[in-house]
């Protein structure tokens, strides 16, 4: 199993948890009568936090965001392949100019690594140009 497909499960799993604990909250809530009761609030609370984390790391620019990231320090061609693979899946994303960045400094932290292959130096920049649109504001 790929990076990328871990990734995806991972940030499936935070969303499933917070999911199932707000879930609970309303349960216990609707069971016990008495209406927002603290420990209702206090699972709901808990329930939010994954489910934000999921949340936001499974959007297409969080996605392409973190890959950029472990790429840019960690510039070897099994993260490379990652960048290359997050990209193709997520398709098209408008990433605000600090991020379009961030995505051109990995790519270029890996075509100045050691291990850098041409070919796939090419295809990444060829799937930037295709997948990274400039944010409208």
């Amino acid at each position: 199993m790929s990076y990328y497909e871990r990734y995806i499960k991972q940030t499936r799993r935070f969303q499933a948890a917070g999911i199932v604990m707000i879930g609970l909250a309303i349960l216990i809530n609707e069971l016990t009568g008495r209406t927002f009761a603290p420990p209702v609030w206090i699972l709901a609370g808990a329930g939010l936090i994954p489910l934000v984390i999921g949340g936001s790391g499974s959007t297409s620019h969080g996605i392409v965001k973190a890959f950029a990231v472990l790429l840019e320090n960690d510039p070897t061609t099994v993260n490379a392949k990652e960048f290359l693979t997050a990209l193709n899946n997520v398709g098209r994303v408008s990433l605000v100019k600090r991020s379009r960045q961030m995505v051109e400094s990995a790519v270029r932290a890996y075509e100045k690594s050691p291990e850098a292959d041409a070919d796939l130096v090419k295809e990444l920049r060829e799937a930037t140009e295709r997948c990274v649109r400039k944010l409208a504001f």
